[in-house]
C-alpha cells in the first residue's frame, strides 16, 4: 500500500511539473559572465547550473541508450579519451589557461585575450567565445589523445 502511494505521488508530481507550458530554458542566459574579450567561464548562477545539468542528464541518457540498450557497434573513442586522461585533461586546461593569461603580448594584452581577438572576435560576441572554448577543449582533448595512444595514463 504504501508503494502504490508514493507511486502515485511521483506520477501526480511529474504530470503537474510536465503540464507547465513555459519554457523554462527561456529564462536562462548561458553567457552570464562572459564577455566580448574571449572570457568563456560562465557565471555559475543557479539557473545555469540547473540548465547544464540538464543538458548533461540528456546526454548521459543518450550514451547510456545507444551504448547499453541497443548495442550497435559504435565508435565512442572520443569520449573514452576524456575518461582515461581526465587528470590530464584537467591540469593541462588549467596551466593553459593560467599560462596564457600571465604572458603578455602585445603592451598589457595577455596571449589568452590576443587569440581570441586575432582568431576568434570576428565571428560575434557569444559564437566567439563559443568557437574560443571549442578549439581550446580540443587543444586538451589532443593531449589526452596522445597520452591515451602512448598508453599513458596518470591515476589517483
Amino acid at each position: 500500500m504504501k508503494k502504490k502511494n508514493i507511486l502515485l505521488l511521483a506520477v501526480t508530481i511529474l504530470l503537474i511539473a510536465c503540464s507547465e507550458q513555459t519554457k523554462k530554458a527561456s529564462y536562462v542566459n548561458a553567457f552570464i559572465g562572459t564577455g566580448a574579450h574571449g572570457h568563456t567561464f560562465p557565471g555559475a548562477t543557479t539557473p545555469f547550473v540547473i540548465l547544464t545539468t540538464g543538458l548533461d542528464i540528456i546526454l548521459l541518457s543518450v550514451l547510456i541508450y545507444s551504448i547499453d540498450l541497443v548495442q550497435k557497434p559504435v565508435n565512442y573513442h572520443f569520449f573514452e579519451v576524456f575518461g582515461k586522461n581526465s587528470l590530464v585533461i584537467y591540469l593541462l586546461s588549467e596551466y593553459l589557461a593560467i599560462g596564457m593569461n600571465f604572458i603578455r603580448v602585445i603592451g598589457d594584452q595577455s596571449l589568452y585575450t590576443y587569440i581570441y581577438e586575432i582568431g576568434f572576435s570576428w565571428i560575434g560576441q557569444y559564437y566567439g567565445a563559443f568557437f574560443f572554448a571549442l578549439v581550446f577543449m580540443f587543444i586538451c582533448w589532443a593531449a589526452g589523445w596522445w597520452c591515451h595512444k602512448k598508453k599513458i595514463y596518470i591515476k589517483v
